[in-house]
């Protein structure tokens, strides 16, 4: 990814959450080859199918389903895939027998894609017949692929998906998956600037006086579409063309070359302004900048094929303009499309006899094996040469995508090339003169920014950031418009000057030091002459401003740049899995000048081409000058191969102008006249995975290239040596002797010095070719076990001894690694699971941070025990593909407690329900399979701990200061029996690890205290000079179990004041129990009367108050005591206690009334009252005066569970919503759903039947039995699992609220037998038609069709469950599921 937070890349485990690294101390944690036994051997037997029944899985093989795990395969809504046929596109199927020795006709090979396609067909008529009979539109093919891929796309719901694999034609499902253009980079993002001429690939009309334009050619442009009304492409482009009066959709497909597979017509017309207008649509997307409206594909077909016939002065040219254009548009609105639409443009580009195809477009994952990239290898392996754009995801390794990984593809890069860039020498004219340096920044189409010299204009400061806004109280009108740099655009600020008639612009830069803004724009409708100016200058020049100043521009001059450099954006290789050299060439890309829609320029040009140009910069504008060369050379020479194309421009290429990489430029820039005239060619005789056989296994298949990509290899101490075979061809009427040279390269992306190491390449010194001959070499490359780790790359040259001129290179690359897992790190080493309370920051997860050092395909996340090293269970599996080498990522969330536990079954290894771990030392163990399919595991502790820490706080409940004084002290201590237990295993906690907090309930923030590592503790307080204080003490361990129950409320407050108080007999108390606490009046004087005022909550406990007995003479207390809101637990009590008549009045320390609280039966987190409850206390004295005096109450009484509480969801296939949980607007209640648990003696308790989602089983005991839980729902498996409860603190159980995450149950089990079989239809048979709970799957009031689905769907599966289920029965009593359902009339 190219996400990174302080450095550290962020991974996710399937889906999850990204976080912010934390730092930790790292653990030991030993890496080594995982074993051949045991856990390795279970995962490497998972099918595909048993994957995907976990949670958080992706699948890992070639064949079966690809989707994603976003994809909810529950869910009813419609799903768009990728149907890929086991049997090959018929030339494909043609070379790969002739490979393998065998004779196949193309004939006979399109016979036998043609049945597959037919075989499907037949196949869905089967599969979903049930549904055909209810919905004659279930499922829908979209489009069937013959050429590149055999193989439809299609709709239908995703609950159906898997079905599809059921017909013995299919080998894969993927995704169809959003695709887009490889976007343009504006020129005013780069540093590149526009070059001399208006040629596309400068040096290009050179080949086109000598004839070569690309004549008879068929170049395909898979992209969004082309406007073929513009003058220089309307000749070139030979496609389907709108035509008045005619529906393009009634076009045949096969009638025409080129098509539209975004609206499915023959017409591949860009999306247009007029589209979007009709669209409601936004204008741009607010995400990636892109207009509704598209350009793209015709700028990439004017590089390609302009033919410059448009009457203005900036027609251009293409690279081969007499090349017969034809454009598959697969990007609609926004540049954004999808695989099918990809997929179907490559098919239909070979069935047309393409020659060339370009494909500037791609997404990110570097996957030399994805549909796309297997697709991009079947075309070229029919013959058809694909050039495809690297990508513009910026200078790190691996950056480049697919189809771009494509292993016969070629892929290209950006390089810029040469440039002149204006320069001028000002002067401001105003009370002091100022000189000033100013480089041209762009100007608009005709403009002569030699015009502005010798003139003093009148200069205006624009306000602010040079917004349409700012110029409302300003006139530029015929002057220059001084503007400053940022927030908006450069090219608005210049258009909002012009549109208010400013003669030019000068922009000032807002980085100082940088000097010049890095920017050209080059030449651009709706600009006027504009110049960058440094900070400096521009800040001096605007201190001088006034009214009257002028501006004059002095001397004009240029700077050129010689170019060559390889562009920042450009994408990066190698490719993943074949560590091949990509991209293979890089061609110009920077500010290509070249054809683009009318609209692109406003509303106002629409059908206007005059101005109908723009620069853009991308790899996408590098791989049509790329495509057009190919499409010379096979003018040039029909014959040619693509793999004959492709060494051709590598051998021929020029080193670009830096101290690139090899898997940075390839072989270099294209030199498209050496390419044409070279006679000498360079084969390399590789091979690559790059299609697959019958069975979904990737094959093997030859590579015909021009790079010696040797790949990558642990030498584990041993010397390594690989070589390659190659052909030098001379195809001149001369014999030719090439002298050989091997030249490495050092400090390219951190290759190493060969020589330094004893890395050598052998091979021969000279080479003689006949005349029209052909000569084999082998080039081998040593790397001794002493040599460091890394790169050696470099390159071989071919140079003819009699003419130095022609040289021919070729570029190498080898890569050392140590096999393995680096490290291995879990942060937080502790943390817990929400069971009573949650609160924000809580530790409910622990993420690893970890790094490979070499690349693995996948990496399996293991639960071990850690004090036996016992593997306990399966987390998750997370792709490597695309993870750097000895780079630091986060897996998010990888670990929440929740794991599938390890059964030891053959036929289920793992556990179909997820276990919660118990409390306690476990280690995480990432095990990596690399693609040769060997295994590295790197283990980390971590500890998962569910108990809050003891604390012990050395005072009284209230805490009386004198007056003036300033603070209190508190001390304290804290142990926490777990972190001991950690510390102990070497793990970096201690007491002090545990955090102490207290905060004012009456007003004020948490403060932390310092704990020493023995885990006392002091504070000091700083008293509140205005009002009393409430502090409650709590504290947290290192796993955030944080002390609720087990807090304390000191209340602080000036010995010389009165004050109320509450005061508990004790904090806790159990279920059932009744307990104490006393109204109490401290610092009492001549008192008549008290009234106090709290809270309480009444399902807690419920409340009685009398006269304490110290005063039960003294006073008469009366209380009201009503809801603060109807239907609310919250009550507000008023208790009065008034002396009676003829006491003395009352004084001294009170205890005025006993507050009786009786707890109740139903556990509840909560207490009875929270402290700072009590609102108010209000004193009157003899002379009926009334004060509110301070008061305070602690927590009033926490319940203590007597029995632990079992909860989790209802889920049930037929009470499923979109998403695959639980329907939650459902009355549960009435569906007649079981819920129990039973323990080993026998006792059931029953769960509540409540309307909710969630169920409850309360009232468990307390202690370790194990419990066989189970929930029935009618008309589906009876889920069972079993578990236990509780926690164990001090030798005893203490309660739990366990939460269980549990997969739905399946439907179809209507007789309860558990097995889906002939026996639960005739069950349906029996009551169809009825509303028979038990055989009414869906509770939809009647037995039918519906629910038969249900049993259709499951057919013979056995309940998961259970151990030992019975076999399922197809037949009984000569009746049969075909027979049952003929009998009720379902097709």
């Amino acid at each position: 990814m190219n996400r990174f937070i302080k450095g550290t890349a962020i991974l996710t485990l399937s889906t999850g959450v990204l976080f912010n690294s934390i730092p930790v101390k790292p653990q030991q944690s030993i890496v080594k080859a995982a074993s051949t036994a045991s856990i390795e051997e279970i995962l490497s037997k998972l099918t595909v199918e048993q994957r995907e029944a976990l949670q958080k899985l992706k699948a890992t093989s070639q064949e079966g389903l690809q989707l994603p795990d976003s994809v909810d395969l529950e869910s009813t809504d419609n799903l768009s895939v990728i149907v890929e046929f086991k049997d090959k596109p018929a030339k494909v199927a043609v070379i790969e027998e002739a490979t393998n020795g065998n004779s196949l006709s193309i004939s006979e090979a399109e016979q036998n894609a043609r049945e597959a396609q037919e075989t499907f067909k037949n196949d869905l008529e089967s599969i979903y017949k049930e549904d055909l009979s209810e919905n004659k539109n279930v499922f829908k093919i979209k489009l069937k692929y013959n050429s590149s891929l055999n193989g439809v796309s299609m709709e239908l719901p995703a609950n159906k998906v898997k079905s599809l694999l059921k017909s013995k034609v299919v080998k894969a499902i993927w995704p169809n998956q959003v695709i887009k253009v490889e976007p343009p980079t504006k020129t005013e993002s780069n540093t590149e600037a526009k070059k001399i001429a208006n040629e596309v690939f400068p040096g290009i009309n050179q080949l086109h006086d000598e004839g070569f334009t690309g004549k008879g050619i068929k170049v395909g442009v898979i992209d969004t579409g082309i406007d073929y009304n513009h003058p220089d492409l309307t000749d070139a482009y030979k496609g389907y063309r709108a035509q008045k009066g005619v529906d393009p959709k009634s076009i045949s497909p096969s009638a025409v070359k080129g098509w539209d597979f975004v609206d499915n017509d023959a017409d591949p017309m860009e999306t247009t302004y007029d589209d979007w207008k009709k669209s409601g649509l936004a204008e741009t997307d607010p995400l990636t900048g892109s207009t509704f409206y598209t350009e793209h594909g015709t700028h990439v077909s004017g590089i390609i094929a302009g033919n410059g016939k448009n009457n203005a002065d900036y027609a251009v040219t293409g690279v081969a303009p007499d090349a017969d254009l034809y454009v598959y548009r697969v990007l609609g609105e926004f540049g954004s499309g999808s695989t099918e639409s990809v997929l179907g443009g490559i098919d239909k580009s070979v069935a047309d006899g393409m020659d060339v195809i370009n494909l500037s477009l791609g997404n990110s994952s570097n996957d030399p094996e994805n549909i796309e990239s297997i697709a991009v290898n079947n075309a070229v392996l029919s013959g058809v040469t694909a050039v495809v754009a690297a990508g513009n995801a910026g200078d790190r390794s691996y950056t480049l995508g697919a189809p771009g990984a494509s292993a016969l593809a070629i892929t290209v890069g950006a390089n810029d090339t040469k440039t002149e860039i204006a320069t001028s020498k000002g002067t401001f004219h105003g009370t002091v003169d100022v000189k000033a340096d100013m480089k041209l920044l762009g100007k608009g189409f005709g403009d002569n920014e030699e015009s502005l010299s010798g003139s003093n204009y009148s200069i205006v400061q624009v306000p602010n950031s040079g917004t349409e806004a700012d110029y409302k109280s300003i006139d530029v009108k015929g002057k220059i418009a001084l503007v400053n740099r940022g927030v908006i655009a450069l090219v608005d600020k210049i258009k909002f000057a012009k549109n208010h008639g400013a003669i030019a612009v000068i922009l000032v830069n807002n980085v100082p030091g940088e000097g010049f803004i890095p920017t050209y724009l080059g030449s651009s409708y709706g600009l006027v002459p504009t110049f960058s100016m440094s900070y400096e200058q521009g800040s001096e020049l605007t201190s001088k401003l006034d009214t009257t100043s002028l501006f004059s521009f002095d001397e004009m001059g240029k700077v050129v740049d010689e170019g060559s450099k390889l562009a920042s954006f450009s994408s990066r290789g190698p490719a993943r899995i074949t560590y091949d050299i990509k991209p293979e060439v890089t061609a110009p890309g920077v500010a290509v000048f070249s054809t683009v829609p009318s609209y692109m320029h406003g509303a106002d040009q629409v059908g206007k081409y005059e101005y109908a140009y723009d620069n853009l910069s991308g790899t996408s504008m590098a791989t049509p000058n790329v495509a057009g060369v190919a499409a010379l050379l096979l003018q040039a020479n029909p014959n040619l191969t693509p793999a004959q194309i492709k060494e051709t421009l590598m051998n021929t290429a020029d080193p670009l102008n830096g101290n690139y990489s090899v898997f940075e430029t390839g072989a270099g820039q294209v030199d498209p006249y050496e390419a044409i005239h070279s006679k000498t060619r360079i084969e390399i005789m590789d091979e690559t995975k790059g299609s697959y056989d019958k069975k979904g296994n990737l094959k093997t298949i030859k590579d015909l290239t021009g790079a010696l990509s040797f790949g990558v290899f642990a030498p584990a101490g041993t010397n390594i040596s690989d070589q390659r075979s190659l052909n030098i061809y001379n195809n001149s009427n001369q014999a030719k002797t090439y002298d050989v040279k091997v030249s490495f390269q050092t400090e390219r992306r951190g290759s190493l010095d060969a020589d330094d190491n004893g890395v050598m390449i052998v091979t021969d010194k000279s080479i003689k070719v006949d005349a029209n001959s052909k000569k084999k070499s082998t080039v081998a490359i040593t790397v001794p076990k002493s040599a460091k780790l890394g790169i050696y790359e470099g390159f071989v040259t071919y140079t003819n001894q009699n003419n130095p001129d022609e040289t021919f290179q070729v570029p190498f690359a080898i890569k050392t690694v140590e096999e393995g897992i680096n490290s291995l790190t879990m942060s937080p080493q502790a943390f817990t699971q929400v069971f009573d309370s949650a609160y924000s920051g809580q530790l409910i997860y622990t993420n690893a941070i970890m790094s490979i050092k070499s690349h693995m395909r996948t990496l399996d996340v293991v639960l071990v025990d850690g004090n036996t090293g016992k593997d306990l269970g399966f987390v998750g599996t997370i792709n490597g593909l695309g993870m750097d080498e000895n780079i630091t990522y986060g897996i998010s969330k990888i670990f929440n407690g929740y794991y599938y536990k390890f059964t030891g079954d053959d036929d289920q290894p793992i556990a179909y329900n997820q276990d919660l771990a118990k409390p306690g030392y476990y280690k995480l163990k990432i095990i990596g399979t690399n693609d040769a399919g060997k295994t590295f595991s790197q283990d980390a502790p971590f500890y998962f701990d569910n108990t809050a820490p003891k604390m012990t706080v050395n005072s009284s409940d209230v805490v009386e200061y004198k007056n003036g004084q300033t603070s209190v002290t508190i001390s304290g201590s804290v142990y926490d029996k777990e972190t001991e237990e950690m510390h102990k295993l070497g793990m970096s906690f201690n007491q002090g690890s545990t955090k102490v907090y207290y905060q004012d309930q009456l007003g004020g923030r948490a403060v932390s205290v310092p704990v020493n590592p023995d885990g006392t503790f002091t504070a000091t307080i700083p008293t509140n000079p205005t009002r009393a204080m409430l502090l409650s003490f709590y504290s947290m361990d290192a796993a955030s179990n944080k002390t609720f129950k087990e807090g304390r409320e000191i209340f602080v407050t000036r010995d010389d004041v009165t004050y109320g108080f509450i005061q508990p007999e004790k904090r806790t108390a159990k279920m059932g129990e009744t307990a104490h606490a006393t109204l109490t009046l401290n610092k009492a004087s001549g008192v008549k009367q008290v009234v106090y005022k709290f809270y309480h909550y009444t399902n807690v406990a419920t409340m009685n108050i009398t006269p304490h007995s110290s005063v039960a003479d003294k006073v008469n207390v009366t209380v009201t005591d009503k809801a603060i809101s109807s239907g609310s637990n919250t009550s507000e009590a008023t208790v009065t206690i008034t002396s009676k008549d003829g006491v003395t009045p009352l004084a001294g320390e009170l205890k005025l009334a006993d507050v009786e609280f009786k707890m109740g039966n139903v556990y509840t987190p909560f207490p009875a009252m929270f402290p700072a409850y009590m609102s108010s206390v209000t004193v009157t004295d003899t002379n009926n005066t009334s004060k509110v005096v301070p008061s305070g109450n602690p927590s009033i009484f926490y319940m203590e569970n007597t029995s632990s509480l079992f909860r989790g969801s209802k889920g049930a296939e037929a009470f499923l919503g979109p998403t695959g949980s639980a329907t939650q607007s459902i009355d549960y209640s009435k569906l007649g759903v079981n819920v129990k648990a039973t323990s080993s003696n026998g006792t059931v308790y029953n769960g509540k039947n409540n309307s909710s989602v969630v169920f409850e089983i309360p009232n468990l005991p307390l202690t370790d039995d194990q419990y066989e839980f189970t929930i029935d729902f009618p008309g589906h498996f009876t889920v069972h699992k079993d578990f236990t409860i509780g926690f164990h603190e001090d030798g005893k159980v203490t309660n739990q609220n366990l939460y269980y995450k549990l997969n739905p149950a399946i439907a179809g089990d209507v007789n309860k037998d558990d097995v889906i079989d002939v026996l639960d239809a005739i069950y349906l048979q029996t009551y169809w038609g009825t509303n028979k709970r038990a055989a009414d799957i869906n509770f939809d009031g009647v037995v039918d069709v519906k629910d038969m689905a249900f049993v259709e769907k499951n057919y013979l599966m056995q309940n998961p469950t259970i151990n030992n289920a019975p076999t399922p029965k197809k037949k009984y009593k000569s009746q049969t599921l075909e027979t049952v359902k003929s009998s009720l009339g379902i097709q």
